[in-house]
């Protein structure tokens, strides 16, 4: 009783506060309620386009079957579970033996990975989460998008249709499941919510926690998010200390978020190998946006594709631009239209008092527009297929700028301004009831332009995919992986993905290393190094008896196999220091004069088998015509420039091929036994 007899003598005596704290509660439970439907719109999308399948954590058949950088994700997560925990806890073995490896430079997730290897005692044998995190993703775009629109709008309805669009970026529906800690689009909405929440009066010490943790966060994500929400950071930092007078909060905020990022850097390992040639090396310049980018829907037919159902793709100066991909969609594109229309239909007195009010945070969304597409060009600024100038970057600048080689990526911080200037302007432009109308038909406009993207999606991932088949065959790895430890692969390139992802396979199980894998940012220096000083003690004639030696040519071959037992499939050799029941062992090798002409090879000597080395542009597609039980063609290197092929040659002498092939061939004779 005394409780409600002080609340009413409070609203008596002051009667303005206490609607204040009414009007802040219904505006909060209205904040919440569009954070929730926002977050089951997310999540219903997910599920139309994807399906149920996916979220089957034992389910891996549909990411094995990805090979590409999507199956690096998996693999990387399989190795740091399978690893001892290190300190920093980011460090793992066995990829790159005996060097430690970052997760966070093998394009998986280390938020997740961290978290499910704490859980990974109670865990099944076979574990995905990639299924779970794409979940993730749609419902937090969703409900952060929502969230950001009702503020600006204060209209649960309307920024609860707004929030489809985010759950339908078309740049994280692209890189979910091919870059897939990429299509975290959310991480980015996040520092934009924090952005425009700040006129809610947070305390320093909120303030500083909040941005401390979203650079945690980003960097547990994927680094490529914090340069593009530090430029909207350092905006507001500038914002606070110059307008606002708040040069504490200011700099308390660029600090905060410095350590944030630190921080996160040095516990997922980042400083590791950070001076490794592929930590800060190639594709600045080639993997920049194009002008024509938020226009664009680039359609390569690569696995990094765009799609629209109305627009034709334009062409771009380099093929690495599909990293600046970021097409707004046509619905999108027409609700900005309208949102100009609308602006125009105002009159200049409305502009010029909007200008009068808020010209200095209109400043801020037209400084962090133009940052960051000059961001995303890198060193070319190109307009389709052209190149239009160099930007003359200064070189400390290009070192710590080709860090981040993809710059194309930065296009999607402007992707998500543009959205929320478009939603807003329209709802600040048009009656209520209007902007939700054109919202709407914007919206199915957008979601039909997006169709044949959708459709794609859900055809490839809503049902059970075919169970994934190996290049290398379990039957013939494991008899070699028995009893070893290591598994050394000798090339002087990288292998093809799919190599890596099947020795991998089988030998995490084990327990068994590889000195080499195919990631991300791989610490090429410490590799290639120790490659050169297990060359050094094998030419010595040291070899090791847990080891498995793996080569991807015979002229490699051939300078062991006085002290190698060699066995071949799937394009390369591989040599142990023990026989190995079961397989035919190549006894001897020896070149042998070869000459290539239309659809043939033929060989000058007497040979029972041959051995032919296939280098060149269509040295991955060669394939042989004979006896399938002989013939095996495999092509090795990542490029696509290298295959080995072993056959039973004819009495003429002569191996027929499938088609004519722009490549060089060498020869070896063979003894099998």
């Amino acid at each position: 009783m005394m409780g409600n007899a002080g609340m009413v003598l409070g609203a008596v005596m002051n009667p303005k506060h206490e609607v204040v704290k009414t009007q802040r509660k219904i505006c909060l439970s209205s904040s919440v309620q569009s954070t929730l439907l926002g977050a089951v719109v997310g999540a219903f999308f997910f599920f139309c386009i994807y399906g149920f399948v996916v979220l089957d954590v034992t389910y891996d058949d549909w990411i094995r079957n990805a090979t590409g950088d999507f199956a690096q994700s998996y693999y990387g997560w399989k190795f740091y579970r399978a690893s001892d925990w290190h300190w920093p806890i980011g460090l793992m073995d066995g990829v790159a033996d005996p060097s430690l490896t970052p997760i966070m430079y093998i394009d998986s997730v280390p938020l997740f990975d961290v978290f499910f290897k704490i859980l990974s005692p109670i865990l099944p044998g076979t574990f995905q989460f990639f299924g779970i995190w794409g979940l993730c993703c749609f419902v937090l775009d969703g409900a952060i998008g929502a969230r950001i629109v009702f503020q600006l709008t204060n209209n649960v309805i309307y920024s609860t249709f707004a929030s489809v669009f985010f759950t339908l970026t078309t740049f994280s529906i692209q890189r979910l499941y091919t870059h897939t800690a990429l299509a975290a689009n959310w991480v980015i909405l996040l520092g934009i919510l924090l952005i425009i929440t700040n006129n809610e009066g947070r305390s320093i010490i909120k303030h500083v926690l909040l941005w401390c943790g979203l650079f945690f966060l980003a960097i547990s994500v994927n680094m490529y998010y914090v340069p593009i929400i530090g430029i909207l950071m350092v905006l507001e930092v500038i914002y606070l200390v110059f307008s606002q007078k708040c040069t504490v909060l200011g700099f308390s905020e660029l600090c905060a978020s410095m350590i944030g990022a630190v921080l996160a850097f040095y516990l997922y390992g980042g400083f590791y190998h950070i001076s490794g040639t592929s930590v800060n090396g190639g594709g600045l310049g080639r993997l920049g946006a194009n002008l024509n980018a938020l226009l664009n829907p680039m359609e390569t037919g690569l696995y990094l594709t765009g799609w629209s159902k109305f627009i034709k793709s334009k062409p771009v100066a380099v093929l690495g631009q599909y990293e600046g991909y970021s097409y707004l969609g046509l619905g999108l594109i027409a609700l900005l239209s309208i949102a100009a229309v609308g602006v125009m239909a105002k009159g200049m007195r409305w502009i010029k008092n909007v200008w009068a009010t808020a010209h200095v945070k209109i400043a801020y969304v037209f400084c962090a527009i133009a940052l960051l597409m000059v961001a995303s060009f890198g060193t070319e600024v190109t307009l389709n297929g052209r190149t239009l100038f160099h930007i003359p970057y200064p070189d400390f600048f290009l070192k710590i700028y080709g860090i981040f080689r993809s710059t194309g990526r930065f296009m999607w911080g402007v992707w998500d301004i543009l959205a929320i200037l478009a939603f807003t302007v329209v709802y600040k432009t048009f009656s209520n009831k209007v902007a939700a109308i054109l919202l709407i038909a914007c919206l199915l406009l957008q979601v039909e332009d997006l169709s044949p993207m959708l459709q794609d999606r859900s055809q490839l991932y809503k049902h059970k995919q075919q169970t994934y088949t190996a290049l290398i065959k379990p039957k013939n790895l494991d008899p070699l992986l028995t009893g070893k430890k290591h598994v050394l692969f000798m090339g002087d390139k990288q292998l093809k993905f799919q190599l890596y992802y099947d020795v991998a396979e089988e030998a995490i199980p084990r327990s068994v290393t590889l000195n080499d894998f195919y990631y991300s940012r791989r610490d090429a220096i410490a590799i290639e190094k120790y490659k050169v000083q297990e060359r050094k003690k094998m030419s010595s004639g040291i070899f090791d008896k847990d080891t498995l030696y793996v080569f991807d040519s015979f002229k490699e071959g051939l300078k062991f196999q006085d002290s190698l037992h060699l066995y071949y499939f799937s394009g390369l050799l591989w040599g142990s220091t023990s026989a190995v029941p079961g397989f035919d062992e190549i006894v001897e090798i020896s070149p042998i004069s070869v000459s290539m002409s239309e659809k043939q090879i033929q060989v000058k000597g007497d040979a029972d088998y041959v051995g032919l080395q296939f280098d060149g542009n269509d040295a991955g597609f060669v394939s042989i015509k004979g006896d399938k039980q002989s013939d095996d063609v495999g092509a090795t290197l990542d490029n696509g420039r290298r295959s080995l092929g072993v056959t039973k040659l004819s009495r003429s002498g002569v191996v027929h091929l499938q088609d004519n092939y722009k490549c060089h061939v060498q020869g070896y004779r063979l003894v099998v036994r």
